[in-house]
């Protein structure tokens, strides 16, 4: 299946996936036609809002609060909300006065479905897009809405932002479905899809990203179950700069290493070899320095008669802990 052709398919799969998950059999479109009046004044009140909440055609009190009664005046928005302000305005606009942000996506996602999505759990989790420390409800949103842009953009197939949402929240219910394997291994083959969701998981990281070695080890534990060769490789980095710390703690200056250029792998080594008092201290032994230096080493020139396995990686990233 061509890459892009996953996301066509799901929002084909939308009632299908409604009819298993919900009780109700949406009519999205003809919600849509209801706002049709306010979308050319992008004025919403009390009547558009009790419009989307009494709507046999979708099943808002299911999962939202009522908020109709809030309203006593119109709450008027930017007529056009193309660009990235004007969208972060009548995002904040409506939140202002209704504090719920996924009650505004849904407002927005029926007023302007080109330009908006719903803001649902599903779809957060298969993005990766859970809120990063410190970031608002309305950022939140805004990043969510970018991140379905971005799509858009890439796989030009769907030009509506309500359509994409509808994809993956129906690839979202449907991806361990075993009747639809074909189509879910071809989302998660994607490799842009795949980049999209590792940014997203990693922009948290980011944000409080100190350059640590300590910090490294805490990523190098994570990838062991998904990636052996590149926890080791992460780990491999910290057990060098690990070892030259320690040499230069204990200040072993003069030592005539066996092999390597000073400032080798090999070099703190053997180094330390010559001082066992300092590899007592930290507990380990010259087998397990050559042990960790190969596994390190294998990392970096894989070879097929030495493969990096997890217990591999694994045994390497404890022994990096213990000298940090």
């Amino acid at each position: 299946m061509v890459a892009k052709k996953w996301l066509e398919e799901f929002l084909r799969l939308y009632p299908e996936a409604l009819r298993r998950f919900t009780d109700v059999a949406v009519n999205a479109q003809q919600l849509e036609d209801d706002l049709a009046a306010a979308r050319a004044t992008m004025q919403v009140s009390k009547k558009e809002l009790e419009a989307i909440e009494n709507a046999a055609q979708w099943a808002y009190l299911v999962w939202y609060p009522p908020v109709s009664e809030r309203i006593d005046e119109p709450i008027q928005l930017p007529r056009d909300v193309a660009s990235t302000q004007q969208k972060k305005n009548a995002v904040e606009i409506l939140h202002d006065r209704l504090k719920h942000i996924e009650v505004v996506s849904v407002i927005l996602r029926f007023l302007c479905p080109h330009e908006f999505g719903i803001l649902s759990p599903p779809v957060v989790s298969l993005l990766n897009l859970a809120p990063a420390e410190g970031e608002e409800h309305v950022e939140h949103y805004l990043r969510y809405i970018s991140t379905l842009n971005e799509l858009r953009k890439h796989y030009k197939v769907l030009q509506r932002l309500a359509d994409i949402d509808m994809a993956l929240w129906t690839a979202a219910h449907l991806s361990r479905d075993p009747h639809f394997e074909e189509l879910n291994e071809s989302m998660f083959a994607d490799m842009f899809f795949q980049e999209v969701r590792l940014r997203n998981a990693l922009r948290g990281l980011g944000r409080r990203w100190g350059k640590t070695n300590q910090e490294r080890l805490v990523l190098s534990q994570v990838l062991l179950r998904h990636d052996s060769r590149l926890a080791a490789l992460i780990a491999g980095v910290c057990y060098e700069d690990a070892l030259r710390g320690i040499c230069e703690q204990h200040a072993y200056a003069g030592i005539r290493p066996l092999r390597g250029a000073p400032d080798s792998l090999d070099y703190f080594v053997n180094k330390l070899k010559t001082k066992p008092d300092a590899l007592h201290s930290v507990g380990v032994s010259c087998r397990d320095l050559d042990r960790w230096k190969k596994c390190r080493n294998d990392a970096i020139h894989q070879k097929p008669e030495s493969p990096i396995t997890r217990p591999r990686a694994e045994d390497l990233v404890r022994g990096v802990m213990r000298f940090l």
